[in-house]
């Protein structure tokens, strides 16, 4: 049930997000050591949210001043059906940090933490 059809253009089916303080200068330190591209920069209400690619891979980067426990890596995930992933997580023991929600006009996106402490971010794109 991973979504391997009309993924984002340059996406793969998992992607790392990384919510961290000092974003900006993150994005700066990928571009000089690893000569990474910054591929979207978005700086508005309070959250700092850039993609930066590395290779073939893209990084989802995030600071923002309201997420203030959330910090750390997390696994963006694009599934066929999020509401299916997202009742097997709960199922299986995982902590649901947000429910199946409409994000970004283009991604139902579902947060939970797994029992390995890992936390997951189980989205679909649709873009039309």
């Amino acid at each position: 049930m991973i979504q391997t059809k009309g993924l984002p253009q340059g996406y793969h089916s998992v992607n790392p997000y990384i919510i961290i303080n000092k974003a900006q200068e993150f994005v700066l330190f990928l571009e000089s050591v690893f000569g990474a591209e910054r591929v979207k920069e978005v700086n508005e209400n309070g959250v700092y949210y850039a993609e930066a690619k590395i290779g073939d891979s893209i990084l989802m980067i995030e600071e923002n001043i309201s997420v203030i426990t959330q910090k750390g890596t997390f696994l963006w995930i694009y599934v066929e059906d999020v509401s299916l992933i997202y009742e097997q997580a709960i199922a299986k023991g995982c902590i649901s940090l947000e429910p199946p929600t409409l994000k970004y006009g283009v991604d139902i996106v579902a947060k939970v933490r797994d029992p390995f402490d890992l936390c997951w971010f189980v989205s679909s794109y649709n873009p039309s």
